[in-house]
């Protein structure tokens, strides 16, 4: 069984907040940008965190989401995160 190392969920949400200098606490959840920051949020909580959806969909930032919409969100960002990075 291949075991793979996932980390803390508060270290993701620090590397993040560096990354993007936001801190996710002040983010207004109205504005395209947020959409954008909590899609790409969503993509690093499931692959670095090891996060569930139904883990994601507990935390406040995904609160408004249904379980499964997180799915195909996170299809959708993974998509552009990963097409973007190589071009």
């Amino acid at each position: 069984m291949d075991d793979k190392y996932f980390d803390p969920v508060e270290k993701v949400f620090q590397e993040f907040e560096k990354k993007h200098q936001v801190r996710i606490d002040n983010m207004d959840i109205y504005t395209y940008d947020f959409k954008k920051l909590r899609g790409e949020l969503l993509v690093y909580l499931k692959e670095r965190s090891g996060l569930t959806y139904r883990e994601i969909a507990k935390l406040d930032l995904f609160s408004n989401l249904s379980i499964n919409s997180l799915g195909t969100l996170y299809k959708r960002n993974r998509k552009r995160i990963f097409n973007w990075k190589y071009r």
